[in-house]
């Protein structure tokens, strides 16, 4: 693997560099802020439901552990996201 190094050297007034870094440091910042929300809530468990029509297929032992967690998962998705679509079925 051969790696060639390119040294370059830009001079610029220190406003301008002053904006650029006011640009970069809000597009981090909205990054940020959608991450945030991408990774929240019934978001961060099942992603971000987009289409307008969902069908939402369901299986699992009833009697499993996890059962109590699952259903809150659920209630959250339907009520954040579900809640918002034209049409929705649910098989369970």
């Amino acid at each position: 693997m051969q790696f060639i190094v390119v040294c370059t050297q830009i001079i610029m007034r220190e406003e301008v560099l002053r904006q650029i870094e006011i640009r970069l440091t809000q597009a981090v910042s909205m990054y940020q802020r959608r991450l945030d929300w991408l990774t929240s809530e019934s978001r961060r468990l099942c992603g971000v439901v987009c289409e307008k029509n969902v069908c939402l297929v369901l299986d699992f032992p009833s009697s499993s552990d996890q059962f109590y967690h699952f259903t809150d998962m659920l209630v959250s998705l339907l009520e954040e996201q579900v809640s918002q679509l034209s049409c929705f079925n649910i098989l369970w």
